[in-house]
């Protein structure tokens, strides 16, 4: 569905429903069914003329099947994308009795005077594709949306299918007052809401998206829209249906490498911090380890100090023997050579002592 748009104000070129151009004279279906049978009723002598009449508009009706004229001039389903509207006709529908206008097929905004009835148009294309009264900002039950004084309304809006020229999908609300309920008809079956919706979102129709469908009295919350936002709800219109799955796809492995990448410097952090821990650990530990072998080399050589003194003590000891030993020969050799002069010396003694004696 192309994009729609609701402005106010007056603009260079005003279209509106009630304004019909040359391209676009449209005629109530009532209208029409009126005027036939009163022709019928003045003049019966002209009942043939009349039956020829009837039957030119039947034919001009099946050829306005496969033909649309707008403001832009004759139009072939062709020319219709899928899901465009092609059609919109209210029955006692906020101040329409009964309206029924033919867009082209690259309509995406509705402008006009003031008062001419744009925004009833947005209102009856929101509530005709399935949305709540809340998108549209205004009244809250859509039983609010059935024309002053009647208890029924309806919204009947035509789509072009989903092939190019190949049919065309007729969406019917009938709203009644009572209750404040509505009845859905597909191509004029009855069917559901969930249907209709569904039928909606194939031909990938969005009116609950503000970039594809933006009404009068939500502009504010248009221009309040983030950045992130307008860019989600604008894949959602432009895109194909998995565009916007693809950018949350892309979106979250976006923030899984923020967050991977973060976890690394994190990561990358932690282990210089470790790293120096250890470097300050390794020469704490080299210490320790010089340390340990200091204390067992401490340990063998205090085991080994009384042996050693023990040795040093034998070896003197055996010096010393050596020394007496030596010595105790030199005094036994000086002995053995003093001998004759000790018995002189002894001999000299016993003279001195007889000479004492004598006197």
């Amino acid at each position: 569905m192309p994009p729609v748009t609701h402005l106010e104000g007056n603009t260079k070129r005003a279209e509106t429903p009630r304004t019909q151009t040359k391209h676009s004279k449209v005629e109530p279906r009532a209208t029409r069914s009126k005027r036939r049978r009163a022709a019928s009723s003045v003049s019966p002598e002209n009942s043939e003329e009349d039956e020829a009449n009837e039957e030119d508009e039947e034919d001009s009706t099946m050829a306005m099947k496969a033909l649309r004229i707008g403001a832009e001039g004759t139009h072939n389903l062709q020319d219709y994308r899928p899901g465009s509207i092609t059609r919109i006709q209210l029955h006692n529908f906020v101040t329409y009795d009964h309206m029924e206008v033919q867009p082209g097929p690259h309509m995406n905004m509705i402008i006009g005077p003031n008062g001419t009835g744009k925004s009833t148009i947005v209102c009856a294309i929101a509530l005709g594709l399935g949305e709540r009264p809340s998108v549209l900002g205004r009244a809250k039950d859509i039983s609010e949306f059935v024309k002053h004084g009647h208890e029924r309304g309806s919204i009947e809006i035509t789509l072009a299918g989903r092939q190019p020229g190949g049919g065309e999908l007729t969406i019917q609300r009938e709203i009644i007052r009572e209750g404040n309920k509505s009845t859905w008809r597909v191509n004029g079956r009855q069917t559901s809401l969930s249907e209709v919706q569904k039928a909606i979102r194939e031909l990938d129709i969005q009116v609950g998206n503000l970039c594809q469908f933006l009404p009068q009295d939500r502009v504010v919350e248009f221009s309040k829209m983030s950045a992130q936002d307008l860019l989600k709800e604008t894949q959602r219109a432009v895109g194909r249906g998995d565009l916007l799955e693809q950018q949350q796809q892309l979106a979250a492995l976006r923030l899984k490498e923020t967050q991977t990448m973060s976890e690394m410097r994190r990561v990358a952090q932690d282990t210089e911090t470790l790293r120096k821990q250890n470097d300050v650990l390794e020469r704490d530990v080299q210490r320790w380890q010089e340390r340990q072998a200091a204390e067992s080399q401490l340990r063998v050589l205090t085991a080994l100090l009384p042996v050693i003194r023990y040795i040093e003590a034998k070896a003197e000891h055996d010096r010393t023997k050596d020394a007496r030993r030596q010595a105790h020969a030199h005094y036994l050799e000086a002995k053995n050579a003093s001998g004759p002069a000790e018995e002189e010396i002894q001999e000299l003694e016993t003279r001195i002592a007889q000479s004492d004696g004598n006197r």
